[in-house]
């Protein structure tokens, strides 16, 4: 009786495990932005004078000029949506084949990730010259919206397959078969047994790409031209003209916006978890190890699944071949036709020193940054999931910095981080990548533990395991390759920023600052080689991954067997 006591009964919330988190953003984030919305409620008399309060005088020029700001606003607000209703399905689609692959997907997966680590500059340029005049799509969608809305899909659609895959990839499709069983078609099965299941996941995905695209601005600069441009782009250009304290009051406008799209997604989760009852039941009952079974055939083998992989994997990749071969061109800028060279890699070599600094700061931005949040955002997604409630102010404060373009949480931690004494470097820059990464972190986090059974925890409990026992003995070695997706999904973003690092690395170089310094004299082909130099490595690790997990795979197998 004492057993099942247990079993049923849900720890309360415990705000020490948001602590830290809540602290890093509060002193971080939080008091800056204070100043933002300070900022935003005062005039300037000249370029640098501050004049008396004028109270919400910068948002009343907003809403008298709507066809500029409100207008650019509202089609943010499209764009995001588009692009979340596009990435959907594909995403969808990605996720339950990598999940029903007949050997071992991790390397499927992590080759979905591989193109992040060319940077995000160079991939948006990269598709510059595919839809450039002598490019391979050219065609009228350049310098439009709908340049825009295919850059963005192609940026932000990994993360929402890494997303639903995390989710995917723990969930007991004998579900499935029962429901079949029972005569319910497929569409009925995924409605009703595969979808609630796995809500999480999907607003989870939604999530993340919804709120970068509202406070997009390089992707639309490059790629959508004049006819282009979002919200973040006339932002940027209020900060770059000295207009403050309305660029103060834009920022505020998008973290409203980004907030009511938050709340709907929580509404919608609430509703989501809680029916059906009897689902939940099953699912709990099977557990979370009764992985896919009689559902999970050689599905690949069938010839449309294998084209629908090579348009995915074609999406995913041809930025990336175009970037190998610019590499090699005489002139990177001009696609065909290609005159070959080796001038950019000997040239990389010569100047081997500076770029070795840049790429060896990166990735130390990176580890520091992801290893930081994985901590933070583990923790606290544990919580939610141990109470089964999300506490709305701490986790509005872990999902604020997602809310605020990059470029905007650099200059405000800039300004109040010269003023505090702090010093720029690298250090500082994880630090404040570690901020904007913690929401990224808690929800992907999230993600692997709603799906997690925590009746394994409880038998532990009962048999006298104190809570670290049980954290590495038992919650760790269960869902430790989400947190190691986690982990790399956080690494690529901080590897990639330039908005925050730009600000905070101070004079050290690293390799966003680089390409993006090179911009106004074009981009050199030394870049390009460095891109494709990294991106090599990093497929040949993918490779080394897949023939040890083949390896060890086949001893498991092997042992089984026997």
């Amino acid at each position: 009786m004492m057993f099942s006591k247990n079993l049923s009964k849900r720890e309360n919330i415990s705000f020490l495990k948001w602590a830290p988190g809540i602290v890093l953003v509060f002193i971080g984030l939080l008091i800056p932005l204070c100043g933002v919305f300070l900022f935003s409620l005062i005039g300037l008399s000249d370029r640098y004078t501050v004049s008396v309060l004028v109270g919400l005088h910068n948002y009343l020029d907003l809403i008298r000029d709507p066809g500029i700001y409100i207008y650019a606003l509202g089609k943010s607000i499209l764009m995001a949506l588009g692009v979340c209703l596009a990435c959907l399905p594909v995403a969808w689609v990605a996720a339950y084949l990598l999940v029903r692959l007949p050997r071992d997907p991790l390397p499927w997966v992590l080759l979905v990730a591989a193109p992040f680590c060319s940077g995000l500059i160079l991939r948006i340029t990269a598709l510059q010259l595919l839809f450039a005049p002598g490019g391979s799509f050219y065609s009228d969608i350049m310098y439009s919206n709908v340049g825009t809305f295919v850059g963005l899909s192609y940026i932000w659609l990994p993360f929402m397959i890494l997303a639903i895959y995390l989710s995917l990839s723990r969930f007991p499709f004998k579900l499935v078969d029962v429901a079949r069983t029972n005569g319910a078609s497929y569409f009925r099965t995924f409605l009703e047994v595969v979808l609630p299941m796995n809500a999480t996941g999907t607003l989870i995905g939604c999530a993340v790409v919804i709120l970068p695209v509202l406070a997009s601005h390089i992707t639309p600069a490059f790629l959508g031209g004049p006819d282009g441009d979002l919200y973040g782009n006339y932002l940027v250009r209020q900060i770059d003209s000295t207009t403050y304290p309305k660029a103060a009051a834009m920022s505020v406008i998008l973290l409203l916006t980004s907030g009511m799209f938050l709340l709907a997604m929580r509404y919608v989760w609430k509703i989501a978890i809680s029916s059906p009852n009897w689902l939940k039941g099953m699912y709990m009952g099977l557990g979370a190890q009764a992985h896919i079974s009689v559902w999970k055939r050689n599905v690949w083998l069938n010839s449309p699944i294998i084209i629908l992989v090579i348009i995915f994997y074609s999406f995913l990749y041809l930025p990336i071949v175009t970037l190998f071969f610019s590499s090699f061109s005489v002139n990177p800028a001009v696609l065909f036709p290609i005159e070959t060279t080796l001038e950019w890699y000997e040239s990389l070599y010569n100047n081997w020193g500076i770029y070795k600094r840049a790429t060896v700061n990166s990735f130390w931005i990176g580890f520091w940054a992801s290893t930081i949040a994985l901590f933070i955002g583990f923790f606290a997604a544990l919580d939610v999931r141990r109470s089964n409630y999300i506490p709305p102010v701490p986790a509005l404060i872990f999902i604020l910095p997602i809310m605020l373009s990059p470029i905007i949480i650099g200059i405000v931690q800039y300004l109040y981080f010269s003023k505090v004494g702090v010093t720029a470097g690298v250090m500082l820059a994880a630090v404040s990548n570690s901020i904007h990464l913690i929401g990224f972190s808690f929800l992907f986090c999230l993600i692997q533990l709603m799906v997690y059974n925590l009746k394994y925890e409880d038998v532990a409990k009962v048999h006298g395991a104190k809570f670290m026992l049980r954290l590495t003995g038992v919650t760790l070695p269960l869902v430790w390759p989400g947190l190691v997706g986690t982990w790399i999904i956080c690494f690529l973003i901080a590897f990639n920023d330039n908005g925050i690092t730009g600000y905070a690395v101070g004079a050290e170089p690293t390799l966003p600052t680089m390409i993006w310094g090179s911009l106004r004299y074009g981009l050199d082909g030394e870049l390009w080689s460095l891109a494709s130099l990294i991106l090599f490595g990093v497929l040949l690790l993918i490779f080394i991954i897949y023939l040890l997990r083949s390896k060890v795979l086949s001893k498991q197998r092997w042992y089984t067997h026997a």
